[in-house]
Formats: structure tokens, sequence, C-alpha cells
């Protein structure tokens, strides 16, 4: 049990690491990973520095500017506070300004099943 815990903490810690991959890869080129993304963009009007988030990130880094966003393949929760706490919306399609989809930063994010 306890080896189960540690390799799901490695996995999740991995997975975060992993979950920043630069835009200029389309999802299509993602080889095995759901083509479900979010495009965080550094700055209003989907203009600026992109990221491609992936996957599940539960802390996303405090020090990326986001200002935009667009969520394509599904729906992602997207919360205020790492770990998925504080105010959490459902979000699909495109955001030109965080306070569009009713949040003042971004900390954590996941697909929604």
């Amino acid at each position: 049990m306890r080896t189960l815990m540690l390799v799901s903490a490695l996995a999740l810690t991995a997975g975060a690491a992993a979950a920043q991959i630069p835009s200029d890869r389309s999802p299509q080129s993602l080889s095995g990973q759901d083509r479900s993304h979010v495009t965080l963009y550094g700055q209003p009007g989907l203009a600026g520095a992109r990221y491609m988030i992936t996957m599940r990130t539960g802390n996303l880094n405090s020090m990326q500017r986001v200002e935009s966003l667009r969520v394509s393949g599904g729906k992602w929760r997207i919360c205020d506070r790492h770990e998925f706490q504080g105010e959490c919306r459902i979000a699909e399609g495109r955001y030109l300004t965080l306070s569009d989809l009713g949040l003042r930063r971004i900390g954590s994010l996941r697909p929604v099943a």
C-alpha cells in the first residue's frame, strides 16, 4: 500500500512537470495523450506567451502569468487555488479574460470526464 501511494505521488509530480507543453505542438502530435487540452495565454484576448496543458495539473506555477485561455476538445475544471481548492469553474470554449470565466487567477486545472 505504501509503495502504491509513493508511485502515485511520483506520477502526479511527473505529470504536473510534463503538463506544460509549448503550444507550437498541435494536439494531433501529442502521441499517447488525450486530445482535450487547454491553451493558456499571458495576455488578454488569447495573445502573448502560450502554454498548452494536456493533463491534470494540481499546482500551476504561480510565476506563470495567465490572462486568457482556450479549452479545446472537452470541458475542464479550473480552480483559482492549488489542488482544486477555492473558486472553481467548468470551462469550455474560449475566454478572452479570466474575469469572463469568473476567476482572477488559475492555480489548478483538470479535464472533466
